[in-house]
């Protein structure tokens, strides 16, 4: 019974590292997405303008 406690200890550790990596690792992707839905939608909107007359 002694050496349960320590590895379920670990165990949580290990599974709470795991979930704080796969938590960067899923904003790392959101920020990369983001940036380039910006520069699609900058493209479209300087599109839109030379293309409309309006300067």
């Amino acid at each position: 019974m002694e050496i349960i406690i320590p590895l379920l200890s670990f165990a949580l550790q290990v599974c709470i590292f795991y979930w704080v990596h796969i938590i960067k690792v899923n904003s790392d992707e959101q920020v990369k997405q983001n940036k380039e839905i910006i520069s699609l939608l900058k493209k479209i909107y300087d599109d839109n303008t030379s293309n409309s007359g309006f300067h």
